[in-house]
């Protein structure tokens, strides 16, 4: 803080030598700030003028923004263009949720018609090394077209319709 201090002092010095009017306006600057700055200290002591001061700012921000929004405003005021590209992009937005809802439909049902498929495919299993295991004499003599196949009819009970 001193050497901003020290900066000050030394552009004021210079300021000075170079054009003594400008400096004498730095001065009388300078010193309104002070009395600006006393006056906010001892105006803040009195709640009632600390409400009023708030109530003067915040309507300096409003008006502010209200006229900044008013300049902004101006361009898009009568022009659509905005309004139809948010209603495309809510288009587009929903043809894709619709899309990905119906790949997930998809996929959920691929991924039951491979489950049951197993299934099918595991009870068969089972059922043909029961059947041969039970009963001997039934066994399937794969060297022999002619041998007996007794689990078709099974088998077709089990596949899905």
């Amino acid at each position: 803080q001193q050497r901003l201090i020290a900066a000050e002092q030394e552009n004021r010095d210079l300021n000075q030598e170079e054009n003594p009017i400008s400096h004498q306006s730095q001065l009388r600057e300078i010193r309104e700030n002070r009395q600006k700055r006393s006056d906010q200290y001892w105006k803040a002591g009195d709640p009632e003028q600390q409400a009023f001061d708030r109530a003067i700012q915040l309507i300096k921000i409003i008006s502010n923004y209200a006229a900044r929004t008013d300049e902004q405003s101006q361009i898009y005021y009568h022009d659509n263009t905005i309004e139809e590209q948010m209603i495309q992009s809510e288009n587009g937005v929903s043809a894709l949720e619709d899309q990905n809802k119906h790949r997930i439909d998809n996929l959920d049902k691929e991924n039951e018609i491979r489950t049951l498929e197993k299934r099918r495919i595991v009870l068969t299993r089972t059922l043909r090394k029961d059947y041969l295991d039970s009963d001997p004499t039934q066994q399937v003599d794969h060297i022999n077209p002619q041998s007996p196949c007794l689990f078709n009819c099974i088998e077709q009970a089990i596949a899905p319709e």
